[in-house]
């Protein structure tokens, strides 16, 4: 027991051990000289305490080199060069890198992060002296009557709080002799704090802030001088600033205006097509073109619709039976010697009837991507470059510049010290918004067959593909307003309408540029003749012809045609009454097409059915066919204003 409180005695009487010395500034000095071209010669004296917490190699300087601009401009960019970094008197390792902090749009600023020392040699604890000499331009204010230097001495973004901040301006020959006005400005960014001192020397002025600062808080000067002693920039180079500062929408406003010439030209040049003929009532398919030929040759181009089109028509002519359940298709074998079928239709069965049965789903996509393939590949064999020419080698040309001209916003982006993200968020975006103008199309027409639906279950038939289709494109479209927006965030306004303009050339032009042969004019002339007798009011068709008797075999002829059209649900709207009287004379189970199997025909009415067939089997196609996919998830300032700034932390 003793020996115990001998002990805790000694203990006692022992001297407290010293604390751990925090890790700081001791000084910022910065020694600042106004040459009269304009530029200014800073060099920056850091006296560090270093306990190899966060300074274990030595520290880096953050120093601006972007400033922020406004929703229309890209900020100010400031040239910046690095002459001399010493530590302790003697030169120092060193190497920048580019660091944005911020988005353009909300204050973003661009640094030139200096790091000083190397990455494999430590310092050992202790206090070092750093001396960091370099020049910068564009940063003075010119006024009426005079001149300014506002300037942000040490930077609010220290990582470190500094014991002792001052600073030392050295102005052009003779402008110290003449009257000064002397500002400084401590605290937090934004904040106009008074503790500080200046005094006037034989060539400038000296300030002293007189109190520590804490971690990002600053030190800011101004000083104001007769005007004359510095260049104040020529009407020319002001031109050069705004071109440098803006060189990211000008190289992409300059590109998308090529790019939009290019394709007009282009058009001029081979994309015109002949003069359309007379259109009157056609009461059969022209030159006995299959539904997904018709459709192939109108557009000038396969879609997925062309296959739907094609299974409503193998299965009118009996190749094959449609069992709808709870809006999931199976597609059924029927009679394999069925007649009547164009060539690519017999392949189109072939492919997707060889086990007898199959169920549009995504579990069965490689059977029908190798039906789509398939009936894509005959298609263009039979008609393209007879009916139709694409000119697609005059499209890939405005293409390739649409690509060049991000490819000079990135290079623009690098070469002025922007933000290379920009020019890959623009090239993703593009390509992203082709598809989805697509896709947002298909919604569109999805929707509007809804709307003209007949009756209230009609309507809700129509719905339950539209809303299918827009479930499916949802994700598509949430990714283009994130994905934009992040884009606006970091650039200026100006990349939407450069963006927009690169987009809708690509996707118009790419259709604009098809041209009809002379033989394709005639043929597409009578198909706009069969749509018309599709799609127009029987009362309205007697002014042209007579039309045939309309029957519910004429019904099922046709559909297939209306569906390639995007006309069934005015086709099936004329046979309203038709079919409704061939349903009460067939007694109890009523009339329905022999070759569909659900309840959508019976409880819709034809108009509706019509409607909901087209869409959801177009949708259908679309979800059996697309791969699995997988995803995740002068006047006023303050501290912190004014040209220099940054900061700086430890490595």
């Amino acid at each position: 027991m003793t020996r115990r409180l001998v002990w805790i005695v000694v203990l006692l009487a022992a001297p407290a051990a010293p604390a751990v010395a925090a890790e700081r500034i001791l000084r910022f000095h910065s020694d600042i000289t106004v040459r009269p071209d304009g530029w200014i010669q800073v060099t920056e004296t850091i006296r560090v305490r270093a306990e190899r917490e966060q300074i274990k190699r030595g520290i880096y300087r953050d120093i601006p080199v972007r400033y922020p601009g406004s929703i229309v401009s890209g900020g100010r960019k400031v040239p910046l060069n690095i002459l001399s970094v010493l530590r302790d008197g003697k030169p120092e390792p060193h190497h920048t890198e580019r660091v944005e902090k911020g988005a353009m749009l909300q204050g973003g600023v661009g640094y030139s992060r200096v790091y000083i020392g190397e990455e494999n040699r430590f310092l050992k604890a202790g206090e070092y002296t750093y001396t960091l000499t370099y020049e910068t331009h564009r940063q003075m204010r010119f006024w009426k009557d005079t001149d300014e230097l506002y300037w942000n001495v040490t930077g609010n973004e220290w990582e470190f709080p500094i014991e002792k901040a001052s600073a030392t301006v050295h102005l052009p020959e003779g402008a110290a002799e003449g009257e000064l006005e002397l500002n400084a400005y401590t605290g937090f960014a934004g904040e106009k704090g008074t503790d500080w001192e200046a005094s006037r020397t034989a060539d400038g002025a000296e300030f002293v802030a007189t109190r520590p600062l804490q971690k990002t808080e600053g030190l800011t000067i101004s000083v104001v001088f007769p005007k004359g002693f510095v260049a104040e920039p020529t009407g020319t180079e002001q031109m050069r600033f705004v071109l440098i500062d803006n060189i990211v929408p000008i190289v992409g406003a300059a590109g998308a205006l090529l790019v939009l010439l290019y394709f007009v030209l282009a058009w001029v040049k081979v994309g015109q097509d002949p003069p359309r003929g007379t259109i009157i009532p056609l009461f059969e398919a022209p030159d006995g073109l299959s539904p997904a030929a018709v459709r192939y040759v109108r557009r000038m181009g396969f879609d997925k619709n062309c296959l739907a089109a094609t299974l409503v028509n193998l299965a009118v002519h009996g190749r094959l039976k449609i069992e709808e359940n709870r809006g999931e298709f199976t597609l059924v074998s029927a009679d394999r010697n069925a007649g009547g079928l164009a060539p690519e239709e017999s392949e189109v069965a072939g492919s997707l009837l060889s086990s007898g049965r199959v169920t549009m789903e995504q579990a069965n996509h490689a059977t029908f991507q190798a039906a789509v393939k398939a009936l894509k590949a005959r298609l263009a064999e039979s008609y393209k470059g007879k009916l139709f020419v694409s000119n697609t080698k005059w499209f890939v040309p405005g293409a390739a510049l649409s690509v060049l001209t991000l490819a000079g916003v990135a290079g623009a982006a690098v070469l002025v010290g922007g933000n290379p993200v920009i020019a890959f968020l623009a090239l993703w975006l593009s390509i992203w918004t082709i598809g989805v103008v697509a896709l947002g199309r298909q919604v569109v027409a999805a929707w509007r067959k809804a709307r003209v639906g007949k009756g209230a279950l009609g309507k809700a038939a129509g719905a339950g593909g539209a809303l299918f289709i827009t479930l499916f494109a949802i994700p598509f479209f949430l990714g283009e307003i994130v994905v934009g927006g992040i884009l606006i965030y970091l650039s200026t306004i100006w990349m939407l309408p450069i963006l927009l303009v690169l987009v809708l050339a690509n996707v118009r032009f790419l259709h604009y540029l098809k041209r009809p042969t002379p033989e394709g004019r005639e043929v597409m002339d009578r198909i706009e003749g069969l749509r018309m007798y599709l799609a127009t009011a029987e009362r309205e068709l007697l002014n042209y012809a007579h039309p045939p008797e309309k029957t519910p075999e004429l019904f099922e002829t046709f559909l297939p045609y209306a569906m390639a059209l995007d006309v069934e649900t005015a086709w099936a709207e004329k046979f309203e009454d038709v079919l409704a009287a061939a349903a009460r004379q067939a007694g109890e189970r009523g009339y329905h097409p022999h070759w569909y199997a659900g309840t959508a025909f019976a409880t819709a009415g034809a108009a509706a059915f019509a409607s909901s067939l087209g869409s959801s089997m177009s949708s259908a196609v679309t979800a059996a066919s697309a791969s699995p996919s997988s995803s995740g998830s002068g006047g006023g300032g303050s501290s912190g204003g004014g040209g220099g700034g940054g900061g700086g932390g430890g490595w």
